[in-house]
């Protein structure tokens, strides 16, 4: 008896672990699972559009509440509030404006007309006009510094080989001709 009680459980044991072993699934039965528990993910979140909207109109009924029990001179004092930080920024804005106006008054001298644009910009804004005009000053006199009586060689700008000049043939009145004749007299140039 020993015997057949040993096999009928490993026989027994073998046909459980082969129904484990042996379980697959189909495409229909792996899509009927994640359909499941998709929708089970939606059950929990389906009224989520409707707290949303309660939510808003309960916030809405207490800011309304907040505003109605408001006297009339706290209301008037919010407003008041909000209309300086406002006052504060266009005065902010306004002084900036004044500043740029001031810096580019002084730049638009015809002294600092060939000034780069880059050494415009060492100049920076000041409430005194004075101020910046040392300013554009001292980035001129820098900018001579740095170019005057210097060589394109010294720049790393080679030296033209000859001076050419062009001189037309003809009179061209088209445009188009006109463009044609000077890319053909570039090109020609350029292979010399």
């Amino acid at each position: 008896m020993d015997e057949n009680t040993t096999e009928t459980k490993t026989t027994g044991e073998e046909t459980t672990e082969e129904k484990q072993s042996t379980k697959t699934w189909t495409q229909s039965e792996v899509d009927k699972h994640a359909a499941a528990l998709l929708n089970r993910e939606k059950e929990k979140y389906s009224d989520y559009d409707t707290m949303k909207q309660t939510l808003e109109s309960l916030m809405q009924e207490k800011t309304e509440k907040e505003n109605a029990n408001k006297s009339e001179l706290e209301k008037a004092m919010d407003r008041l509030q909000t209309l300086e930080q406002r006052n504060e920024e266009l005065e902010s804005m306004s002084k900036t404006l004044e500043l740029e106006k001031l810096k580019n008054n002084v730049l638009s001298d015809p002294k600092y007309s060939d000034l780069p644009k880059a050494y415009k910009s060492m100049v920076t804004t000041s409430s005194n006009e004075e101020e910046v005009r040392a300013m554009a000053e001292a980035a001129l006199e820098e900018y001579k510094n740095d170019f005057t009586g210097k060589t394109s060689e010294q720049f790393g700008i080679p030296a033209p080989k000859k001076e050419t000049k062009f001189v037309p043939t003809e009179v061209i009145n088209d445009p188009t001709t006109l463009a044609n004749a000077l890319r053909e007299r570039v090109s020609n140039l350029l292979k010399k």
